[in-house]
């Protein structure tokens, strides 16, 4: 039953990570309440897995020229030094809190999410 759950939510994940719809909050929701991993190791797991996806994901969308290379380029440098600050401030961090922080963002996230789409059904 492990593996079939393991391979059921890896799935979603990484198809709704491929279309760039969040499958890091998912496989990491999945991670800590159902497997009952660590924020912090869940968010490590989370990273090595979306490793293979952003690349085969950046093949299949550089073949179909949907890439602007000019803003990825500009937006890796700042992306790189952040996520090493971020991997030494998480090493601070309350893994209690890093839950918390985690729920509340994507109850933010959802929100903004529900109302921009309400409003965009309102106007048509």
């Amino acid at each position: 039953m492990n593996f079939l759950l393991n391979a059921i939510f890896g799935t979603i994940a990484g198809v709704t990570g491929a279309m760039g719809l969040g499958g890091g909050a998912i496989l990491i929701i999945y991670l800590t309440v159902i497997l009952g991993i660590n924020q912090v190791k869940a968010q490590s797991i989370n990273l090595i897995f979306f490793i293979p996806i952003a690349l085969i994901s950046t093949l299949i969308y550089s073949q179909k020229k949907m890439l602007k290379w000019n803003l990825i380029l500009r937006a890796c440098i700042p992306g790189i030094a952040g996520s090493i600050l971020g991997s030494f401030i998480l090493q601070k961090i309350d893994p209690y809190l890093l839950r918390k922080a985690f729920g509340i963002s994507l109850l933010v996230l959802g929100l903004e999410l529900l109302f921009n789409v309400y409003e965009k059904i309102k106007k048509k």
